[in-house]
């Protein structure tokens, strides 16, 4: 079966580590979305010549860049997809760290690759990740969310249940291409996700910076600061942190979500 990798490239400095998950997979297809074009050309096409490279303003994270390329068709032919991104997360502490975990468990080495094909291709599961984020989308979470994943699925053209369904926290993952294939029809554009700005960017070092000069001093910052920290230095749309959730309702209407240590 085909396999393509989708990269999400926002921090360039990270390359080299997904060049090698790349290299691992060994993609008949390999697209990239950057906010930095002439940068990533340099980066990309070096290792990858016949690479695709899509510049878009960093907007909605790495969920917009992938509705982006589902509009243009890109995962209509049947195939693999292997998405990932730049994941740092600095708001957690420990970004570097949820990234290589989450890659790892898809791209670790070819043994894993030629599981992951297998079981897409027999039907076991059709967006498969890390066991460790393999999450149960909470009650709380799907009330909070419900009209935005009923619109969806109506413009998907997918049943939305009430059972407790699973996706992978972090989006990076492996899928069926009938996964992505969906989100073309959704009704999502750039104006349903905000824009971080460079502005944003340093705001974001700063506080987690404040934050670890104050840890040991102000430990109550412990418990909420990953929450705190996204919430005041990643604004974000109501879409963006619903539409993680909503790869766990597509992947349901085929094979569902299975994690891998």
């Amino acid at each position: 079966m085909k396999k393509v990798v989708v990269v999400h490239l926002h921090y360039l400095e990270v390359w080299g580590e997904l060049a090698r998950s790349i290299s691992i997979i060994d993609p008949n297809e390999l697209l990239i979305t950057t906010t930095n074009l002439s940068e990533a050309k340099r980066l990309v096409l070096n290792d990858f010549p016949s690479a695709r490279i899509y510049e878009l303003d960093n907007r909605g994270r790495d969920i917009y860049p992938l509705i982006y390329l589902s509009k243009l068709g890109l995962f209509d032919e049947k195939a693999i997809v292997w998405k990932l991104h730049s994941k740092r997360s600095l708001h957690t502490l420990r970004g570097d760290k949820w990234r290589k975990e989450l890659i790892d468990s898809v791209a670790r080495d070819r043994t894993r690759v030629k599981t992951i094909v297998s079981m897409v291709e027999n039907n076991e599961a059709s967006i498969i990740g890390a066991e460790k984020y393999l999450t149960n989308l909470s009650h709380a979470n799907f009330i909070e969310h419900k009209s935005l994943f009923q619109a969806w699925c109506r413009q998907a053209n997918i049943t939305l249940s009430d059972q407790v369904f699973s996706y992978i926290a972090g989006t990076i993952f492996a899928c069926d291409s009938r996964v992505l294939a969906k989100i073309k029809n959704v009704s999502l554009n750039d104006d349903n996700f905000k824009l971080e700005s460079k502005e944003t960017i340093f705001s974001r070092w700063f506080a987690v910076k404040l934050f670890l000069l104050n840890l040991n001093s102000r430990t109550r910052l412990l418990n909420r600061a990953r929450s705190d920290l996204d919430k005041k230095t990643r604004p974000a749309s109501q879409e963006t942190y619903a539409f993680e959730a909503f790869f766990g309702i597509l992947a349901q209407n085929f094979h569902g979500a299975k994690g891998l240590d």
